[in-house]
């Protein structure tokens, strides 16, 4: 934050006039969250850990009232799925970590430095990690 202000008068032969103003600021706000996790992958598998928000699934029928007849109905139901963030009755957790291991198709194997010969039982040594 600072602010700054300078000026000149001059009066005589010549009239000078001259103001000159500065004003800045800056607000820093940071926030870090860190988690920990081990993921076992085993051999012929690829895992990552996904990172997301805490959510809530809804699913129901919502029902809506008019005062005047709409399309020629005073109500309407209409069937959804809602899946929206969480902001409260998590225990102040707002992220979730999510382990997936699934085993490696024949394409992550050539985009590993070390594909297996044929016949051989090698182990991928590339970690991915999603987030």
């Amino acid at each position: 934050m600072g602010t700054e202000f300078s000026s000149s008068v001059t009066i005589a032969e010549t009239v000078q006039f001259s103001l000159s103003v500065m004003y800045q600021h800056s607000w820093l706000t940071t926030h870090t969250e860190t988690y920990s996790s081990t993921l076992p992958v085993p051999k012929g598998y690829k895992g990552w850990i996904d990172y997301a928000d805490v959510v809530q699934h809804i699913s129901g029928t919502w029902q809506t009232h008019y005062d005047d007849r709409h399309w020629g109905h005073y109500f309407w139901y209409v069937h959804d799925n809602i899946t929206h963030p969480v902001t409260e009755g998590t225990d102040g957790q707002r992220r979730q970590i999510i382990p997936v291991i699934r085993p490696m198709t024949s394409a992550d194997w050539r985009s590993c430095a070390m594909a297996p010969a044929k016949g051989t039982n090698a182990v991928a040594k590339k970690a991915t990690i999603r987030s």
